[in-house]
């Protein structure tokens, strides 16, 4: 039986849907695929990353074998260590680059993506053979990557190779994020020419865009503008969405869109009267609608008008978004909430109230439970906060951002309870890293009050006040931040 032969019935043993075959793959790669069939983990992994480098040109089958050998631990790091000599190896083989750059990311090697991106220089033009999805993906993944990492010195060398036409809408993330990156480290010159960028891009994105995908893309493109709150050009995409669609149902769920996004609770009112189809509770709009609007009174006053099957999540969201923890508190006494949710409602009420008693009462709860990589965060976090527990919350931080480490959240964790053990070089370090790779979704003000911590601990009293005074102006409005103890410690310095 022929060589293409051969792989269509290791195919069919293995029951997977292949892509087919190229012609001329070596015979060796053939019988490293059988012997994969019968492997499992590490093992049929090794064999096929042997078979890769056989016959680089066929990486496509072998590496969806290679996709399912459920690596996970020592196995995972192995992998990715020979994987990386495959990639220096055939760094233009789309194939090969992406297949790296996911088994990189789940060994979290995160550092070592871009520079092997970076050697893949070629991946982004057209060469007749190469697969343009495949590619399109590699170049969505680099950019995605350089936002995580703040490396905007080298993405925006990147972004002048790429036809921005095709990544008008992953490119306005990334420039929306380096100006919010910019604001917070005080350079306001750079945020305005990086804002102009992602305004740019945002057009770009709407008189690019394809008619068949027009709707979801402009609808989609008006909530990120919305988060981002740029509400002045959320509204002009929202007329055009009318001018161009007179389906009913369509404008409603835009309109829920819109409502569920917007901070401006008066618009959102007006939006919400204009819905005709729509099954969602009114009420319940408008309380999302105050809730995102921060007026929390509002909100308390919409939630008496629904109804009773709604009130509990919506009390939880009220309590949450207000920091209220004797709410919180008495929520996590509720039977009808699953144990591990109470717990971390108790969690959360014990950080609030700085109540040790209510953090081992979770810790207790949560003693059978799985836990997520942000439920570690919260208790380690907790725990720094509360001044307990400092060795284990270090060692557990040191897992979270070895799987998450363009987590700023994550970072700003492991920097505190680092300055809590007065390990102040480490300290620094992670707050450094936090700070590069803030988002807008990661309230920078409390981020910045411990990198003033931890500057002042180490003597540099300027760096301490500079980044006082940047927490203050980011958490006049920011609930989770002690607005009044940053003030305090700035006039300290004085």
């Amino acid at each position: 039986m022929g060589n293409t032969g051969c792989k269509i019935v290791a195919a069919a043993l293995l029951s997977l849907s292949l892509f087919p075959l190229f012609a001329g793959d070596s015979r060796k790669a053939d019988e490293l695929m059988y012997m994969a069939m019968s492997k499992q983990g590490a093992e049929r992994a090794g064999l096929l990353l042997r078979a890769v480098e056989e016959s680089p040109e066929d990486a496509a089958t072998i590496l969806k074998l290679f996709a399912r050998s459920g690596l996970d631990g020592r196995g995972l790091a192995e992998m990715a260590r020979r994987y990386d000599v495959i990639w220096k190896k055939y760094p233009h083989q789309p194939d090969i680059v992406w297949y790296g750059a996911r088994l990189f990311q789940a060994a979290g090697r995160w550092s070592d993506i871009l520079p092997n991106l970076a050697r893949s220089n070629r991946y982004f033009y057209s060469n007749g053979k190469d697969d343009p999805e495949r590619i399109n993906s590699i170049i969505r993944l680099r950019i995605a990557l350089h936002t995580l990492t703040g490396d905007t010195v080298n993405a925006f060398d990147f972004f002048e190779q790429i036809p921005q036409a095709d990544f008008a809408i992953t490119l306005c993330e990334i420039y929306h994020t380096s100006a919010f990156r910019a604001r917070v480290s005080g350079d306001l010159e750079l945020e305005k020419k990086l804002r102009a960028k992602y305004l740019e891009m945002a057009e770009l994105n709407v008189r690019t865009m394809s008619e068949e995908k027009e709707v979801s893309y402009l609808a989609g493109l008006m909530a990120q503008l919305l988060k981002y709150k740029q509400n002045e050009h959320a509204d002009l995409l929202l007329k055009l969405i009318e001018s161009r669609i007179s389906n009913q149902d369509i404008l409603d769920k835009v309109r829920v869109l819109y409502v569920i996004n917007t901070g401006d609770f008066e618009r959102a009112k007006r939006e919400i009267s204009r819905l005709q189809k729509v099954q969602v509770n009114r009420n319940h709009l408008l309380f999302t609608a105050a809730l995102n609007s921060g007026m929390f009174q509002t909100a308390a006053e919409v939630l008496k008008k629904l109804p009773a099957s709604d009130r509990r999540d919506c009390t939880f969201q009220l309590a949450a978004a207000t920091y209220d923890g004797r709410v919180l508190e008495q929520m996590s006494n509720d039977k009808r909430f699953p144990v591990q949710r109470r717990a971390m409602l108790k969690l959360a009420a014990a950080g609030i109230l700085k109540d040790t008693k209510l953090y081992y009462e979770a810790r207790r709860m949560l003693a059978n439970h799985k836990l997520s990589v942000d439920d570690l965060n919260s208790i380690a976090y907790t725990a720094a906060e509360l001044g307990v527990d400092f060795d284990e919350a270090y060692s557990i931080l040191k897992r979270v951002v070895s799987v998450k480490p363009e987590n700023a959240a994550y970072l700003d964790s492991m920097a505190y309870i680092c300055y809590r053990k007065r390990l102040y070089a480490e300290a620094e370090k992670y707050i450094n890293l936090a700070l590069a790779r803030v988002t807008p979704e990661t309230p920078p003000a409390v981020i910045l009050d411990h990198a003033g911590d931890i500057a002042a601990a180490q003597g540099n009293f300027h760096k301490a006040a500079m980044y006082y005074k940047r927490a203050i102006k980011f958490g006049e409005k920011d609930l989770s931040f002690d607005y009044r103890g940053a003030k305090k410690k700035l006039e300290k310095l004085k």
